[in-house]
């Protein structure tokens, strides 16, 4: 997790340092949901409010760090795949806890410099919860691991005072979890 969270620091420590002397900041928020897939077991869907920083580098090109986090415990079943219940189904409760995400943003102007359609890419961290109480497996624990993320959005500006903004995001995509971000986004730029 130090890690993941030191690259994620890194990449927009390095992003903004270029652009501090000459181009604008942005702040803002989002409000999304989630949906969490894993082999054997029920969609999970969590409702995620996050804040976002960032630094235009040039008229294309940005750096954003996010955080957000999770609002709401999912419910479902997963089948147990081995051992002496191997084949029972078990209830757990699982919830997203927060997830950190360092992007570069690529925008292609649409509408003269009101409309953006663009591109994602970048470093998701993430950490989870799940409590089981199935007779079967009663447990609980902590989640949690980075991948690569990437995505695209739309966003329109009115009046260069609010950029609002429909996004879909592929935080996380293993073997083992997929976890994907369809959201609303609200940013105000600055300096």
């Amino acid at each position: 997790m130090k890690k993941g969270l030191g690259l994620i620091i890194l990449l927009f420590l390095i992003g903004t340092q270029s652009a501090w002397a000459h181009h604008r900041y942005f702040f803002g928020g989002t409000l999304a949901v989630a949906t969490q897939e894993e082999p054997n077991t029920d969609e999970l869907t969590y409702g995620l409010a996050g804040g976002v920083l960032g630094s235009h580098l040039n008229r294309g090109y940005s750096v954003e760090a996010r955080l957000g986090f999770g609002l709401n415990k999912d419910s479902g079943t997963a089948q147990i795949i081995s051992g002496v219940n191997a084949g029972d189904e078990v209830k757990f409760e699982a919830r997203l806890d927060y997830y950190l995400s360092g992007l570069v943003r690529f925008d292609v102007d649409v509408l003269d410099d009101q409309a953006q359609l663009y591109g994602l890419l970048g470093l998701t961290q993430y950490e989870g919860s799940v409590e089981s109480s199935s007779p079967a497996a009663k447990s609980e624990g902590d989640f949690s691991d980075s991948d690569v993320s990437w995505g695209f959005g739309f966003s329109y500006d009115f009046m260069n005072r609010v950029r609002i903004g429909l996004e879909w995001i592929n935080l996380i995509d293993e073997p083992s979890v997929d976890i994907r971000f369809y959201g609303l986004r609200i940013t105000i730029p600055f300096g």
